[in-house]
């Protein structure tokens, strides 16, 4: 084995040591420790999760429950205006609407399989 060889083996392995995360990278106190450096946990990840979530459970809903849903929030649509396409009065939409927020909040809430919720 050469000399080069074990200079490069040392080098590769001082890569590895384990270090704690309080560790200081120079002797000064005031200088930044590895835990300074670390991020913290991203509070919106739980939306990603939650709307996935939510994603399942919409989509398990009875089909006119899921097409009134999806007109009122993702459309924007009034109760009136899907009580116009869909052919019902504006009371059946907000009943079904209700009833659609109310299997979605359990369903959310039980954190259950999607095939709960129907």
């Amino acid at each position: 084995v050469g000399r080069a060889e074990v200079v490069e083996t040392m080098t590769a392995a001082a890569g590895f040591k384990a270090r704690s995360i309080e560790h200081r990278f120079t002797g000064d106190d005031d200088s930044p420790a590895l835990i300074d450096r670390l991020g913290v946990p991203d509070p919106g990840m739980g939306l990603i999760e939650d709307s996935d979530a939510l994603r399942v459970h919409l989509r398990a809903l009875p089909d006119r429950e899921y097409r009134i849903v999806i007109m009122r929030f993702f459309e924007s649509l009034t109760q009136s205006e899907i009580a116009a396409q869909m052919g019902i009065s504006q009371m059946h939409v907000s009943r079904l609407l209700s009833q659609s927020l109310n299997r979605l909040r359990e369903a959310m809430a039980d954190g259950g399989p999607a095939s709960t919720v129907a």
